[in-house]
């Protein structure tokens, strides 16, 4: 391992693919059918959790929810929220949205990006 340190090159890893924006705050991650390690049990509760009778019969009638993943970061609340979201997609098709918050936001802009994400389902423009 530290031969190979010792081969790369100078500044290995800082520019970033040519033509392609990556913005650092917006973070997505593919993983397959493979569930992280130490995640099954948090997964599985909170799928049953939305997929329980009482939990559907109240969203049928309108109430929302909001469902909130906190913790340290890099322990892996987006990868749980993100199998969770689209486990679910099937039982509330267009009556679910995604806003991921990594800071501590100005509330004005997370209403407004709770708002954006309520109105694209619908087709509406709120800009």
């Amino acid at each position: 391992m530290v031969d190979r340190l010792k081969t790369t090159p100078k500044g290995a890893g800082k520019d970033p693919v040519q033509g392609e924006h990556v913005n650092p705050k917006e973070a997505t991650h593919q993983i397959g059918i493979q569930l992280p390690i130490g995640r099954e049990n948090d997964k599985k509760v909170l799928v049953e959790v939305l997929s329980s009778n009482d939990f559907c019969s109240k969203t049928e009638k309108g109430v929302a929810y909001i469902i909130s993943i906190v913790g340290k970061g890099g322990i892996g609340k987006m990868t749980l929220a993100n199998m969770v979201f689209n486990e679910v997609e099937q039982q509330f098709v267009e009556r679910r949205w995604w806003v991921c918050v990594l800071e501590r936001p100005n509330h004005k802009d997370l209403v407004r990006q709770i708002l954006r994400e309520l109105c694209k389902s619908s087709g509406e423009n709120i800009d």
